[in-house]
């Protein structure tokens, strides 16, 4: 889907490295906040699926056990446990039991998501201002806190290792037996590990391009890692113009490529002295470009329209400065974007994703920011999360044993989708899943990364609102890199 094209396109700038997928999906050892202490503030923007009058404060909830779940509806193993957790909220009503859902996602996101898939508890929805995750130490999810009858936290687990003789214990007693989250015992086996690893000699000058082997499973394309304070710069499983970006330091909306790519991927190592500066690696790279690739590489300043960032209000609810020393991260969400320790420059760079122009940054600031930003997302834009996730799967990736697994009427959705299913029986379907399918046909016709784009004017009233930032469209000279094919090389 598109939220993983923009991902990949934020990793590449080089703006998170060492981020990756199971940071955000699998709950390490220490989650979580203090086991006795009083739980943190539930600073919550919004609760859907409560009674209007329903307040959140501890004050609120004060006699009652309650029950957090860290979750978002793009976390596989969070979607796997809801199920489970629908069990427990169902067993506890009528009991001094809350569930609480929390997720920092897109408010039409969670709707869309709920109206498929339902919850049975109340979801709390994360504000621009603040990070639960974060207050609470949540370094992955899902992740479940339970808070006892007076507001002390006695228990953080994995929404599937709960049961309900767990939470009748903590109506009980006040307490929790249940463990703390603890690394898998061939993870343990490994942090255990006394052997000394034999350090590998590293060269002093290397450059390397070679065809990348079989994509194991489940592993990445555009696998970039970048130095921050050096030009080395290494890419497995990476693309011929991925390569450009990163070892030009470009943006994708900066490149003027007049020739056609490689398509096969590559495996790329650039190693210099310590002295050598980013303009230094451009001379050094280019050539090996040239004779590989046949690729004719330079900077051209060029006029072009571009959005121009500026500072309009210094006191704005998603524009945070981050604290000295925190760690630069961010993560992908469909009808927003969450940064920590970022510049404005690389603001600029990954809201040019879905401006699809240029974005020249003239704030003047220099800070690291920590940017929360949602905006209002169109139709087109909440087509991946209108059907269940399983239909929209395999729409783009057909598989037989999957579909096979799929429910009747999951099955009959997909073959709507797919035009296969007969007049009589398509006439029955809902007016708007027969509009929502109309949509989907003409998006999935559209080139992959350009489906189910968001509205550039959604994005440029919602960077103007929740982080005091203008987005102008104006006329600049910019030094574009452009590609063109070597004519040496014919």
């Amino acid at each position: 889907m598109v939220f993983q094209i923009l991902l990949r396109r934020f990793l590449a700038f080089g703006l998170f490295a060492g981020i990756t997928s199971a940071r955000l999906l699998s709950a390490p050892p220490n989650n979580g906040p203090e086991l006795g202490a009083p739980a943190p503030p539930l600073n919550l923007a919004r609760v859907i699926q409560a009674p209007v009058e329903a307040r959140t404060d501890w004050d609120a909830f004060r006699g009652q056990v309650v029950v957090i779940d860290f979750w978002a509806t793009w976390c596989g193993p969070c979607r796997k446990s809801i199920p489970h957790w629908n069990e427990l909220a169902d067993g506890f009503q009528g009991k001094r039991v809350r569930f609480l859902a929390i997720s920092d996602e897109n408010e039409q996101v969670i709707t869309a998501f709920l109206k498929h898939t339902p919850m049975h508890s109340w979801v709390g929805l994360e504000g621009a201002s603040s990070s639960l995750r974060e207050l609470y130490h949540v370094a992955g999810i899902p992740t479940t806190v339970i808070v006892n009858q007076r507001g002390i936290v006695v228990a953080v687990t994995h929404p599937s290792r709960l049961e309900p003789r767990h939470l009748e214990e903590v109506l009980a007693t006040g307490t929790s037996s249940l463990p703390p989250s603890v690394l898998d015992a061939a993870e343990n086996s490994l942090a255990n590990e006394t052997a000394t690893p034999v350090p590998v000699a590293k060269p002093y000058f290397e450059i390397s391009a070679r065809r990348s082997g079989p994509l194991p499973p489940g592993h990445g394309t555009d696998c970039w890692e970048v130095s921050g304070e050096r030009a080395d710069a290494s890419g497995q499983f990476a693309s011929v113009k991925q390569a450009i970006l990163t070892f030009f330091d470009a943006r994708e909306q900066w490149l003027d490529c007049q020739t056609s790519l490689p398509t096969d991927r590559y495996d790329f190592t650039v190693r210099l002295p310590p002295t050598t500066t980013h303009a230094g690696r451009e001379s050094v790279v280019a050539p090996m470009l040239r004779t590989m690739f046949g690729l004719q590489i330079q900077r051209v300043a060029t006029e072009r329209e571009v959005y121009v960032l500026r500072m309009a209000s210094t006191n704005s609810p998603g524009l945070t400065i981050s604290a000295p020393g925190s760690d630069r991260s961010g993560s992908d969400q469909s009808g927003g974007l969450r940064l920590d320790s970022t510049s404005l420059y690389d603001l600029g760079g990954c809201l040019e994703a879905w401006m699809q122009k240029p974005v020249v940054d003239e704030t003047g600031r220099t800070n690291r920011y920590n940017v929360r930003l949602k905006w209002r997302m169109s139709r087109r834009e909440l087509l991946p999360h209108v059907f269940p996730r399983p239909v929209s799967e395999l729409v783009e990736s057909p598989n037989a044993s999957k579909e096979s697994m799929l429910s009747t009427d999951q099955q009959r959705l997909l073959s709507a989708i797919r035009g296969q299913l007969p007049a009589s029986e398509y006439g029955t379907i809902s007016v708007e899943d027969r509009e929502n399918i109309a949509l989907l046909r003409t998006e999935m016709a559209k080139p992959e990364d350009e489906r189910f784009a968001p509205e550039p004017e959604s994005i440029r009233a919602a960077v103007r609102e929740s982080l005091g930032l203008e987005l102008t469209l104006e006329k600049r000279t910019i030094p574009l890199v452009v590609v063109k094919k070597d004519p040496s090389s014919n």
